[in-house]
């Protein structure tokens, strides 16, 4: 019996490993070219905003730095990268949906339905910084509910430090985990304070490590610039009723003409 669900498990894993094969053939975006380009800035000893001026946060361009490194500079090393991401990000959805539901299937079920969305993206739309997201949003929320040592606080602060730094609204999950606690009452006052004390300067850790460029004068003039033309082009586009509208209609537009209705409904059940 047990070598007839290890042998489920393989073929399962080998599916999913299979589902993700396409993006391996992706082209560059225009996203993910920039990207690149700013890493290997960064290995032939330029500096970030000063010899590349992109408008992305520091991080994006060291993962792509390290991914030109270890995989070199082609479409099919970043491609691969991205194939070992997501592949890791799906095992991590089987294992905590394990862990906290005590049914593996639905967490071969939640990864399959992630690596079909993902592989059914179009090119343009996958590596993005957003793309990274998953797999440590995925053991943020399993520290959240599992453990509650110091330790892994502190391991769930580098986390949201490191999706922060990737896209910095992503900031928002550190408020959204203080807010559950919060709200669960799991916690006496003095325990949720050094419970989050800790997970705090995990945040702030992983900030300053990824925001180490900064402190070079060239390189935080050259960012200065690009948050000053970043908030001059958000001034294009007002935050309105029309904004909202125009934000909603295209989310149908994304839905209906990547996912089928059916399989929509699949994911959502």
């Amino acid at each position: 019996m047990m070598q007839i669900v290890k042998r489920k498990d393989v073929l399962l894993l080998i599916l999913i490993a299979v589902i993700l094969v396409p993006i391996i053939f992706f082209p560059f975006s225009s996203d993910l070219a920039i990207y690149m380009l700013g890493g290997k800035t960064i290995l032939k000893g330029g500096k970030i905003y000063v010899d590349f001026i992109d408008i992305k946060p520091p991080l994006i361009y060291y993962v792509a730095a390290i991914i030109n490194l270890i995989f070199g500079t082609s479409e099919t090393g970043a491609r691969i990268f991205d194939y070992i991401w997501q592949f890791s990000t799906a095992c991590s959805i089987i294992f905590v949906i394990n862990k906290l539901s005590g049914n593996k299937w639905k967490g071969y079920a939640s990864a399959v339905i992630y690596c079909l969305s993902y592989s059914a993206l179009n090119y343009t739309q996958t590596f993005q910084c957003e793309s990274l997201i998953g797999l440590p949003m995925i053991w943020i929320f399993y520290l959240h509910i599992i453990r509650k040592d110091l330790l892994s606080q502190f391991i769930k602060g580098l986390l949201a430090g490191f999706i922060t730094a990737l896209k910095y609204p992503m900031g928002i999950i550190f408020a959204i985990l203080i807010i559950d606690d919060i709200l669960s009452k799991r916690y006496s006052f003095k325990k949720f304070l050094s419970l989050n004390l800790i997970m705090s300067l995990g945040l702030i850790t992983m900030l300053f490590v990824t925001s180490l460029i900064l402190l070079n004068p060239e390189a935080s003039h050259g960012y200065q610039n690009v948050l000053k033309y970043m908030i001059n082009y958000s001034k294009n586009q007002p935050f309105d009723f029309d904004f909202l509208k125009n934000t909603v209609k295209g989310l149908g537009n994304f839905f209906g003409d990547t996912y089928s209705i059916f399989f929509t409904f699949i994911s959502i059940s």
